[in-house]
């Protein structure tokens, strides 16, 4: 199936004009929605992502210009590029149009092939652009987390070193015993740290290779649950693998490793003391297996859960036995998925526990 090259709003009070337009992009690959009115126009922005808005002057109600003012003075909608396609072609209505935010300015009856230049071109700088205000998010949460979470730890080990190396005589072997513990913990927390930081870099900049193979599930999830022992045990938590140990994907393992080590890491990190987490595996639909992880831990506030899987907010909180996180982990979860082809979403009920879930395609048997 062939990818879209972008979602075009056309706005316009005449159905003859949206279909000859319609028609002439949707032949080009373009995705299209349409709306007869300012107002209904507004409501479909504000509800669906749209990459260009293709926009009529002379309409009822409210023109084309209100439109483009009321898009352009809202946060939410601002960004998206509007061309003006319209019967009005005086010198005075196109000023007022590019003035009041409109990127062009097309005039009726147009050029078919000056229409479909024109768009691709706007199309092809929003992408830019938006590929730009990514990797500026990007560089932010870099530098965030070199000055915040990556400070915290060093300050940590540094402060228990300088209370060594001046009081040292004077502390007995417990005392020294428990300062060497405190430095151990900050070094495994700078460690996870960076160890997340890098992956999350090499990801950034596709130096990650995607390798889809076989995988058994159930046994994967197993060697996760092995490998955290000493934190299940810490917290006296029971783990339980519901995944059926004949149930296979077809994933790439060190992605799914990581995905499912992060998932199940912050259950324990946020599930009390004698707590419960499980771990399943189910159909989904024909193509996909549905895996979730859930806990019946502290849980989360609603607009904690909105600010989970954003790159450009950083989010992080300390556990129930004050564990720390970097706030890379669930990105880098979403960013594997996606590279899957899947999607991964929370439900949660604060002070109730909650359940992270992600899609994974199955095993497609005519490609073994």
């Amino acid at each position: 199936m062939e990818t879209s090259k972008g979602k075009i709003l056309i706005v316009d009070d005449n159905p003859t004009n949206i279909q000859v337009v319609g028609n002439i992009l949707t032949e080009k690959g373009f995705d299209i929605a349409f709306a007869q009115s300012g107002e209904k126009a507004i409501e479909q922005v504000l509800h669906t992502d749209y990459d260009l808005i293709l926009l009529d002057i002379m309409m009822p109600e409210k023109d084309g210009f209100e439109i483009c003012e009321t898009l352009k003075a809202n946060p939410q909608t601002k960004e998206i590029p509007i061309i003006y396609l319209t019967a009005k072609s005086d010198i005075d209505s196109i000023i007022r149009g590019l003035r009041n935010g409109g990127i062009d300015y097309i005039s009726k009856p147009f050029i078919k092939e000056e229409l479909i230049v024109r768009v691709e071109n706007q199309i092809m700088m929003k992408k830019i652009q938006d590929e730009l205000v990514f990797a500026n998010r990007s560089k932010d949460k870099f530098f965030s987390i070199i000055a915040h979470d990556l400070k915290s730890p060093i300050s940590a080990f540094k402060n228990i070193t300088d209370v060594l190396v001046r009081d040292y005589d004077d502390f007995d072997r417990e005392d020294i015993h428990d300062f060497v513990k405190k430095l151990n913990e900050s070094a495994i927390n700078v460690y996870k740290l960076l160890d997340d930081l890098l992956e999350w870099s090499r990801n950034q900049n596709n130096k990650i290779t995607f390798d889809p193979s076989l995988i058994l599930l159930s046994k994967l999830s197993e060697n996760i649950i092995d490998l955290l022992g000493n934190n299940i045990e810490r917290k006296e938590l029971e783990v339980i693998n519901k995944i059926d140990e004949d149930i296979k994907v077809y994933a790439d393992l060190n992605m799914i490793n990581t995905v499912l080590r992060n998932l199940i890491s912050n259950a324990i990190k946020f599930t009390q003391i004698g707590g419960k987490i499980e771990v399943g595996c189910s159909d989904y639909d024909d193509d996909s297996m549905i895996v979730w992880v859930k806990d019946n831990g502290v849980g989360m506030q609603q607009s904690d859960i909105e600010k989970l899987f954003k790159i450009e907010i950083h989010h992080t909180t300390h556990g129930t036995d004050e564990e720390v996180g970097t706030g890379l982990g669930l990105i880098l979860c979403q960013d594997f998925i996606l590279k899957h082809n899947g999607k991964i979403w929370v439900e949660s009920v604060y002070g109730e526990g909650s359940t992270f879930f992600f899609t994974i395609p199955k095993v497609d048997i005519n490609n073994l």
